[in-house]
């Protein structure tokens, strides 16, 4: 699908970004066609989105060393202008195919410059209406999100909306955004990747949607898939069905390593998911790990079992080159962390396919719902536990839903 919106940024922001380039910053002296210089200046705008187009943009995005904007800015020999904008890891990453790229202060101002310029004459440039796009706009799942609020985000957030953006409410003031599944996995086998997966929570609730959370629904889910008890998981099982103690815990470890408690849920999540790198900073983190990992293994094993449709979707879906001698009932540590980390993968696709089954019950009472990882968003405030008796209906797991 061509979004309208993000190919007039990319029209729009290239040719302001080829004159803030060539003539307020001086950076493309060995350049003299304008036809050249609005190509440069479009690589730039392209790269730059892509660079941004994580959420945290902090460590660095890995681009393909074969991205035809970094192609088109890094052929030939005149390139230094290049380094004024763009900061590289001299590592590969991904594949040796990719090396990380962040902005630099000065790109970061021109981008603002650009995006503040672009929103000022934004009822010149865009259309009144969506009836040029009445098919699309009619076609895709969507929401409207007013314009006023979208530039109070973060840069990374408006680009990602404006790429999405396929059409403008002049009445409400509103753009018209595509919320259709964006990645190549199969959505219907587990996650959803849209424009909300792109933003951050607060961002998500900026708008006035409400968030339904499936609490801890990755111990929950697998818990509950192998009847795992308090005495075999004492962390996990609490961890799962005691917010109180959730909450406190991760309190406790942010105190004691003096970190935010952001940093302390990314870490459980890892670890949950397979990760062991920092588990020997903290004696909790040690064990929530070491029962994250056997509980990883039990639910493979219970799977190999009873459900070997799911698990060899899950395989598919890891796109992992996986043997076909794996013992996927044993109990056992992996021989290797590579191997571990294969299984791991798996594993996400399998614990992931539970959770989408709890969300498509969750979306048969909450109207006009956003699938967003382990939580449903809406505009509508809906009994909790309403909620969480049509989950156990559907799917027979029991779940707490939080806001």
């Amino acid at each position: 699908m061509v979004h309208f919106y993000s190919a007039l940024l990319v029209y729009f922001t290239s040719a302001f970004d080829s004159y803030l380039l060539k003539w307020e910053y001086k950076l493309l002296g060995h350049l003299q066609k304008s036809s050249k210089i609005i190509e440069v200046g479009k690589a730039v705008v392209e790269l730059m989105c892509l660079v941004y187009s994580r959420k945290d943009t902090t460590k660095g995005t890995p681009i393909h060393s074969q991205s035809k904007a970094v192609k088109q800015l890094l052929r030939g020999n005149k390139i230094a202008f290049v380094d004024e904008l763009f900061k590289r890891t001299d590592g590969y990453y991904a594949g040796n195919t990719s090396k990380k790229w962040m902005l630099t202060k000065l790109s970061e101002t021109i981008l603002e410059q650009t995006i503040d310029i672009f929103f000022d004459r934004f009822n010149d440039l865009c259309p009144y209406n969506c009836t040029t796009y009445s098919s699309i706009c009619n076609s895709v799942k969507r929401t409207s999100l007013e314009v006023t609020k979208v530039r109070e985000l973060s840069l990374t957030s408006i680009l990602n909306i404006l790429s999405l953006a396929i059409g403008y409410e002049e009445t409400t003031k509103s753009l018209i955004v595509s919320l259709e599944h964006t990645s190549n996995t199969d959505e219907t086998l587990g996650r959803t990747y849209n424009l909300f997966s792109r933003l951050r929570s607060k961002e998500r609730t900026s708008f006035d949607y409400i968030a339904y959370d499936i609490s801890s629904a990755l111990q929950t889910i697998c818990l509950q898939l192998v009847e795992g008890s308090k005495e075999s998981y004492p962390i996990l099982y609490q961890y799962s069905s005691n917010k109180g103690y959730k909450v406190a815990l991760r309190a406790s470890i942010a105190d004691d390593l003096n970190i935010p408690i952001s940093d302390v849920k990314a870490k459980l999540t890892a670890f949950a998911n397979g990760g062991i790198s920092g588990k020997d900073k903290h004696p909790i983190y040690l064990k929530f790990q070491e029962e994250s990992d056997r509980l990883r293994r039990e639910v493979l094993s219970h799977t190999a079992s009873n459900n070997a449709w799911l698990l060899e979707e899950s395989i598919a879906q890891s796109k992992r080159n996986l043997t076909e001698e794996i013992d996927w009932f044993s109990l056992n540590a992996e021989d290797s962390q590579s191997m571990a980390r294969n299984k791991s993968s798996v594993f996400f696709f399998l614990w992931t396919y539970y959770e989408r089954l709890i969300r498509q019950a969750m979306l048969k009472v909450i109207p006009n719902g956003i699938e967003v990882h382990d939580a449903v968003y809406s505009k509508d405030v809906i009994d909790l536990s309403v909620i969480e008796n049509r989950i156990f209906k559907d799917t027979g797991f029991r779940v707490q839903i939080t806001n």
